[in-house]
C-alpha cells in the first residue's frame, strides 16, 4: 500500500483464487452452505445481491459477536 494505491501480485494471487474457487466448488457439491459477509458500506450492496441470486446465507450490516455460536 502507497499512498492509497494497492499492488495486487497477480501471480501470488491467481493460484490462490483458484484454490478458493475449488474449495467453494467442492463444498457446495457436498451441500455445505457457504456465508458471504460484507460489511463494509462499499461491499453491503453487492454481498446482498449477489448472496441473493446463489441463495445463500449473507450478513451485510453490523457484525454481532456470538452470531455463529
Amino acid at each position: 500500500h502507497r499512498n492509497k494505491i494497492h499492488i495486487i501480485n497477480l501471480e501470488k494471487t491467481l493460484p490462490l483464487f483458484e484454490d478458493a474457487q475449488k474449495f467453494v466448488r467442492q463444498l457446495t457439491a457436498n451441500r455445505g452452505t457457504i456465508l458471504m459477509v460484507g460489511t463494509k458500506r462499499q461491499s453491503r450492496d453487492i454481498v446482498a445481491t449477489e448472496a441473493r441470486r446463489a441463495g445463500v446465507p449473507f450478513v451485510d450490516q453490523r457484525w454481532l459477536g456470538g452470531m455463529l455460536t
